[in-house]
């Protein structure tokens, strides 16, 4: 292609110059909006994330009823979510934590680390009991809490009379932080009290998996 336009005459090769470099620029400006219209669309549809984290605002919760088991709904990407279905066949890190919990905060680095480490085998997902007066606010306060610590897991975030509900399903939650294991089959396999660390927390999840 180089041999024969460099056999045409000076000035329709520059012309054949220009129309190439004009094609190239539209085609280039065009993906780049392409680009930029994709960025924004996803920027829009994606819920608080924080590396990885995605923080929601708790939906509902179910009371168990006879051998039912006990669960809780958010919403996803415009889909409700039931934690029984979302983790069903895995097994799962449940821990009920706070923003306003010194404890809590202690424990947050070493179930990172769990998540990057685990996070193919096991579904880790916190629950925030907070005290501000709206869903919306207590949504934006952990999301900004999860971005700055790098939580890399879904948290669910509970405001007023909902927190009483979700903090009774797996037996009463008196104290935060508080974490549960379920077993793949869907049974709490361990309940920890209290603040610990990533060796005690990883020779529990080992014991479920």
């Amino acid at each position: 292609m180089t041999f024969f336009i460099a056999r045409r005459p000076a000035a329709l090769l520059v012309a054949l110059i220009g129309i190439v470099a004009l094609g190239c620029a539209n085609q280039d400006a065009e993906a780049q909006q392409a680009k930029n219209s994709a960025a924004k669309a996803k920027t829009a549809a994606a819920p608080a994330t924080a590396n990885g984290s995605q923080v929601f605002a708790l939906k509902s919760v179910q009371v168990p009823k006879g051998v039912m088991l006990a669960d809780f709904s958010w919403t996803m990407n415009g889909k409700d979510v039931k934690f029984s279905e979302y983790t069903k066949g895995k097994t799962v890190f449940l821990n009920y934590w706070a923003t306003w919990c010194p404890p809590c905060r202690r424990e947050i680095p070493d179930i990172v680390e769990l998540a990057k480490e685990y996070g193919d085998k096991v579904v880790f997902i916190g629950i925030a009991l907070e005290n501000e007066s709206t869903p919306a606010a207590g949504q934006k306060l952990v999301s900004a809490f999860a971005t700055k610590s790098g939580m890399n897991y879904i948290n669910l975030v509970a405001v007023g009379d909902i927190q009483g509900p979700v903090s009774a399903l797996y037996s009463p939650v008196e104290t935060i932080p508080t974490t549960f294991i379920f077993s793949k089959d869907g049974k709490v396999a361990q309940r920890i009290d209290g603040s610990t660390n990533k060796e005690s927390f990883l020779m529990e999840l080992k014991k479920a998996m």
